[in-house]
């Protein structure tokens, strides 16, 4: 049996010790903001039964902060393919949660795919529980990849594609 030489063990072990260091330092550092910001797009676009109309005028005044000067939206099963304005994007989701009493959201599989020091990929499952008013509710789930990009005002949303409508 060949035995490791003690000098070859700690090389390694200073290797490792040092690759972990760089990704605690770089890319954990930086995932927790993105992280963070998903969590709150998804808290935003959340809809509860007594939402008053100003809790969504502060809503979509808080959604167009989580946005560049311009997002691209693309959502082939929704006929959806547009790049929005920062003026147009909270009008157009509360629009969109206009017909629903309620809006219920939940994450998945969360993996931030890409990251550099200005530009981030995140890949996640989102399931959305949807409660029309005056009808039974619906779930829908979708595989989304969103694309971020970093500012003096932090992490910000510049792209949002629904890749796929998935059973759950």
């Amino acid at each position: 049996m060949v035995r490791p030489k003690p000098r070859r063990l700690l090389l390694t072990a200073l290797v490792l010790f040092c690759g972990g260091l760089i990704y605690l330092f770089f890319f954990a550092g930086q995932a927790s903001p993105i992280n963070k910001q998903v969590e709150l797009l998804r808290k935003t676009v959340a809809k509860h039964p007594d939402e008053t109309e100003l809790t969504a005028g502060l809503r979509s005044r808080k959604i167009r902060r989580l946005f560049t000067d311009t997002c691209r939206i693309e959502a082939a099963v929704y006929d959806v393919s547009k790049t929005y304005r920062f003026d147009e994007i909270g009008p157009s989701i509360m629009a969109a949660r206009t017909p629903y009493s309620r809006i219920e959201i939940t994450i998945y599989d969360l993996n931030i795919t890409e990251i550099r020091e200005d530009q981030a990929g995140v890949r996640f499952t989102a399931s959305l529980d949807l409660m029309p008013y005056g009808g039974p509710s619906m779930t829908d789930t979708h595989e989304i990849e969103c694309r971020l990009e970093k500012n003096d005002d932090g992490w910000l949303f510049s792209e949002i594609r629904i890749i796929d409508v998935l059973e759950r």
